[in-house]
């Protein structure tokens, strides 16, 4: 399988996952925590993950396979352990230990956010105040704030030319389509690294119509924009969409469409 392909196999993936979970320690040292049984989906990856956790909890390190064995003390853990060893096994070609990590992390965060998300849509009309929200947005900050290239980072002493480098680079930014905004945030949304811009109010003052404005806008320059809403049906939102880039009210659209229809 092309790494490209490797990308888009999250099957494929969390096998990678559990291979090199049961064979090299300083990947599992690494992911370790970071692993959340539900993260995968296969049910025997699931228990066999649990044990490695509860192995690693105590002991810290990972278990050799005659380790391992001695906790398979249930029928249904053994029959897990022979699955996922017999799937392990069926992997022979290598990977390159960084793109490894990369794949890793981009597995464990698109299935923490997506299990997040399904969290928050189900208990969305439970929320009562702003305590609530934050702690929406702390889950959502674990998921997404760490890197497993734990030991990359910016040493400020010793890698003094890449920071000169840094200091002379001009900063790119994406324009919000609002002037005063773009002054606001330093001439738009960082395009390059990692950012991550919170608009809060009051109910009832504008902040999904104002965003709703800002996506539209970003999308105009021939930017992705993922947008997720809590409040109305894709088609409602779709329909607001071409309302802004129409700059015709929804009422109007409609009575326009229904006229080139008739034609």
């Amino acid at each position: 399988m092309s790494k490209n392909n490797l990308k888009e196999d999250f099957e494929f993936v969390e096998k990678l996952i559990m291979k090199n979970c049961l064979e090299n320690e300083q990947f599992l040292s690494i992911v370790i925590p970071y692993l959340k049984d539900d993260l995968f989906a296969n049910k025997y990856n699931k228990r066999v993950i649990e044990l490695l956790q509860k192995y690693f909890t105590k002991y810290g390190r990972k278990p050799t396979s005659t380790e391992l064995t001695v906790f398979l003390n249930s029928e249904k853990l053994k029959e897990a352990y022979t699955a996922v060893k017999n799937s392990c096994d069926s992997i022979t070609e290598e990977i390159d230990y960084n793109t490894l990590l990369d794949h890793t992390e981009r597995f464990l965060k698109l299935q923490g956010f997506q299990n997040t998300l399904l969290s928050i849509a189900e208990n969305w009309e439970s929320v009562t105040d702003k305590e609530d929200l934050i702690s929406f947005y702390n889950n959502v900050e674990k998921i997404i704030g760490y890197s497993l290239r734990s030991s990359e980072g910016h040493n400020y002493f010793d890698d003094l030319g890449k920071h000169i480098d840094d200091l002379l680079t001009e900063t790119n930014h994406i324009s919000t389509g609002l002037d005063w905004a773009d002054r606001l945030l330093g001439g738009g949304f960082l395009q390059e690294g990692r950012a991550m811009y919170i608009f809060a109010g009051e109910t009832n003052v504008g902040k999904s119509i104002f965003l709703h404005n800002m996506a539209v806008n970003i999308m105009k320059q021939n930017k992705k924009v993922l947008l997720f809403s809590l409040e109305m049906s894709e088609q409602m939102y779709n329909i607001r969409i071409t309302s802004t880039i129409a700059n015709l009210i929804i009422k109007t659209l409609k009575k326009m469409l229904k006229v080139s229809k008739r034609v």
